[in-house]
């Protein structure tokens, strides 16, 4: 069972014990969407703008691109985890 995304889209208030839920959704989607951006950066440092670049940061930015694509995996695991909860709050008490 998918989250209801448009549950999160509506700018209703949702009941307190839902709101954490939405707030590390929304969390998991930019923490995603920054390794995205800076594994995009670096890897543009580190392999087409290298000539341009002194050894050391070329260095740096070949080291970097692992730990940026890394936030990437912890952004999705915060989102699945804000589904499952989501979905366990929402389904019926017999239903898990």
């Amino acid at each position: 069972m998918l989250i209801s995304l448009q549950l999160l889209r509506k700018n209703e208030s949702l009941p307190d014990e839902l709101q954490p839920m939405q707030r590390l959704f929304a969390a998991g989607n930019w923490t995603m969407l920054i390794g995205l951006v800076m594994t995009l950066f670096s890897v543009a440092m580190g392999y087409v703008f290298a000539e341009h670049l002194s050894l050391l940061m070329q260095g740096i930015s070949h080291i970097s691109t692992p730990v940026w694509a890394t936030l990437i995996k912890f952004g999705f695991i915060m989102r699945i985890a804000a589904e499952n909860r989501f979905n366990k709050l929402q389904s019926p008490a017999g239903e898990v």
